[in-house]
This record gives C-alpha cells, structure tokens and sequence, in this order.
C-alpha cells in the first residue's frame, strides 16, 4: 500500500496487525479472519465518514476516499466551511505499542505516535522499535523566523554572490533576506545535467521549482503582512473596500487561500516526481559539478503547478 515502509502493515481494513500466528500481520478475508483489525476512523464534526456514501458505515469502510475528497475538490475553503475533521484509532492489539502517520499532501510530514497506558498514561514501551527511515528537518533560528527550512546554508553564499534575485539592500529587510536565501538555494538546485532523458531534467528542474514556491507561500505567510488581507473581484468570491480589507462576512481571504492552494498542491506534485524517479531508477537530483552553465539552462521554467505527498514506516494516512 502507498505510504508503507517496508513490510510493515498497514492500519486498513482487513489488515490485521501483527500477532502470535503472523508476527508481520497480513491480509484478512471472510475465510481468513483477522485476530487484530485496527484502522482509523475518518470522521466530520464527530459523525464517521463512510466510503461508500451511506450514513451508517458496513465494515469495510474506511472512510479516507470521503475525508480526502472534501480536501481535493474544493480546497482549504471547503475545509474549514465543512467543520471539524478528526482521526480516531481505536487501539486493540495489546502488541501494539507505536503507529506512525503520514500525509498524502505534504511531502515526508510523518511522525511516530506513541501508544499509552489508557489508566496511567505512560508509553506502552519507550523503545523506538521502527526506524523512520529519514532525518527530520530542524529549522534554525533564521530558517524559523521565515518559516522555511533547509536553506541558511545559502544566506550570504558565495554560489550566488553575483546574482541579483532582488533588487536593493536587504540587511534590514527580513523578507529580502529569506527571499534572497530561497532564490539563491532554487538556482542551484536547478543547475543539473543535460546528460539525463528530457522527462528526468523536467523532474530535476521543476522539483527545485516547486520547492521555491512552497518556500515563497510559506514565508508570506509567517511573515504575515497586512496586504494579505487584500480583497479582489477577480473570481467574484471577495471584493475591495477601500482600506483594501476585505471585510465580507463569508471569512477568508483569497491570497491566504491561494498560499495554502500552493503548499499543498506543489508539495503533492513534488512527492509524484520524486516516485516517478524512484519508480523509473532515475537518481532524485543530479546537479552540475562545474561552475559553467549555458545560458538559458535555468530561465523558463515559469508555470507553477499543483502539489504533493510523502511517506513514512507504516500506517495511519491524515
């Protein structure tokens, strides 16, 4: 199943988990029962979604394809107007001591969640037992101030001391600055090999490409300026007043919605490249050595698309 980390099972129907007659879990069936079935329920403001669109839920519903849905056809505004989503893993496998979740939007969001007492709230076992089989980003203090990662090394960096990305002093500019970071660390990450088939350099490229804008939304986001609050009639839904506030009573703002739209959409489609590669044997980067780069290699590539996902060892999908 997508998402899982080597053999270990997954939390779905008809999977049971791992037990004294299969230490791996394993599929079940009407002939073949599970001894430990334990998935999430995917539920809408307390009430479980069901699958196959009933209000009662049969029991091989899981309820994903409806908590997804809500996501992917019309986005954070449909989201929040629906309500309060939730997961809730019912836990009954004494063997159970750790799961793991990971998120079908957000490229390698995953995280270990830890069983505990139910009576004295301590973990089942304090022992990693599963590795997670990559490092997690820890943001330093100027990556947290922009909210973006992976990229102080680029501030100040000698690879891009010649290249203008903004024009003007940004030493007491904090969005010049992580702007400036973020633009230096997509125009090295978009120096690769000309010696690769077409469709692995538009997955090089536009990886790097993608990653800058979800590194772009995110800072105007954390930095929050006023003119996100900035109206337009452009599809009807909000119109300025003349402060350029939009104070409508349908809530939202356009420009924070199309920021999320962006987050989600482009890291979704990052994480579909990377499995293209990965599924293809096609190495994840392949950036150039020297510092010669014919000119044009980098210009172009202007369309941003839309998003997506990354995994992790095992089992609940958010």
């Amino acid at each position: 199943p997508d998402g899982v980390y080597g053999d270990n099972p997954e939390l779905e129907p008809f999977v049971s988990a791992p037990n004294d007659l299969e230490p791996e879990g394993g599929e079940c069936n009407e002939t073949h029962p599970c001894p430990f079935t334990q998935f999430p329920a995917y539920k809408l403001n307390g009430e479980q979604l069901c699958d196959n669109g009933n209000t009662t839920c049969d029991s091989g519903d899981f309820g994903l394809d409806q908590y997804e849905g809500v996501w992917f056809s019309g986005g954070r505004d449909d989201w929040l107007d629906a309500g309060n989503f939730s997961v809730e893993v019912t836990i009954v496998d004494p063997a159970t001591t750790e799961f793991f979740y990971f998120c079908h939007i957000h490229n390698q969001m995953s995280g270990r969640i830890k069983v505990l007492n139910a009576t004295t709230g301590a973990q089942l076992d304090a022992t990693d037992k599963v590795p997670i089989p990559y490092a997690y980003n820890q943001p330093d203090s100027f990556e947290s101030s922009c909210g973006t990662f992976n990229v102080s090394q680029f501030v100040g960096s000698d690879a891009c001391k010649d290249k203008t990305f903004l024009c003007g002093d940004d030493s007491n500019d904090e969005f010049g600055q992580c702007m400036n970071a973020i633009d230096c660390a997509m125009h090295e990450e978009m120096r690769v090999s000309l010696d690769n088939d077409p469709t692995v350099i538009f997955m090089h490229q536009m990886i790097a490409h993608h990653r800058n804008a979800v590194q772009m939304a995110k800072i105007l986001l954390k930095l929050d300026p006023e003119s996100l609050r900035c109206g337009t009639d452009y599809d009807g839904r909000r119109r300025l007043d003349g402060t350029c506030f939009d104070i409508g009573e349908d809530g939202g703002f356009p420009v924070i919605t199309l920021l999320w739209e962006i987050i989600n959409g482009q890291n979704a489609q990052i994480t579909f490249m990377e499995a293209w590669l990965e599924d293809n044997q096609q190495p994840s980067h392949d950036n150039c050595e020297d510092e010669y780069v014919p000119v044009g290699f980098i210009t172009g590539l202007s369309i941003l698309g839309v998003v997506a996902v990354g995994a992790t060892a095992a089992a609940v999908v958010f």
